[in-house]
């Protein structure tokens, strides 16, 4: 099957984490891959600089929400979604559109500010979007909006709907939901055919589904960035 890899949560805390991460698809050349940036944290010039290196050997960056944190859950919708998959990390779910849109719009903003290139992807954290249209999606900065099922290229007014495998699971029930979530995602990229998307935490190597990575990982005969899909469609 042909892999679609992204690596999560890019932010000071977690980077000695994703440079493991990192070295361990470089030992086995296993890439492309993009990295999900969390700009609203504290970043030091350092950690931009070493962003930059990363940038210059091919790494795709992506936007990834701006604290990646929840500051209050005030929908069911929102308590069912962090039980089982998101924790307080679903920044966009029970917030106003307006304030999304803020949100989307900084962190693009933040890419320029320190010297990067423009990302053209946005990953809300937890995959959740939140209360936004398909018409605000166009007139944000960003072309490529991913959620659970797919991503939306807002340039041409396109959803691409692929699979997703993730690794994210701390507590019984969610490495029980994911080991379903992910056999099923599998099972689609057999019918299908389509590329199916690959998303590593920084943590993912010290959790419950650690073992399953690599792999998940080797069944993979390719790795394709998003321009390929998007190429492909």
């Amino acid at each position: 099957m042909r892999g679609l890899l992204s690596v999560h949560d890019v932010m000071p805390k977690t980077f000695s984490d994703v440079k493991g991460i990192i070295s361990l698809l470089e030992r086995y050349q296993m890439g492309p891959v993009t990295l999900l940036i969390v700009p609203g944290k504290e970043w030091k010039e350092n950690e931009i600089t070493l962003l930059k290196g990363l940038e210059k050997k091919g790494y795709n960056l992506a936007g990834h929400g701006w604290t990646h944190k929840t500051l209050k859950i005030k929908s069911f919708k929102h308590r069912i979604h962090s039980v089982v998959l998101s924790r307080n990390s679903a920044e966009h779910l029970s917030l106003k559109a307006e304030n999304i849109k803020k949100i989307i719009q900084s962190s693009y903003r933040w890419f320029q500010d320190v010297g990067l290139k423009n990302p053209f992807l946005y990953v809300p954290p937890g995959w959740a979007l939140g209360k936004v249209s398909v018409s605000d999606l166009r007139g944000l900065p960003f072309r490529l909006y991913e959620t659970l099922t797919g991503f939306y290229d807002s340039e041409i007014d396109l959803t691409y709907r692929l699979p997703l495998i993730g690794f994210e699971a701390d507590k019984r029930l969610r490495i029980l939901s994911l080991r379903v979530s992910n056999s099923l995602n599998k099972a689609m990229v057999r019918i299908s055919n389509r590329p199916v998307r690959i998303g590593i935490h920084p943590t993912d190597l010290k959790l419950g589904l650690a073992s399953s990575i690599f792999s998940t990982l080797k069944q993979c005969d390719k790795f394709v960035s998003y321009k390929e899909v998007m190429e492909t469609q």
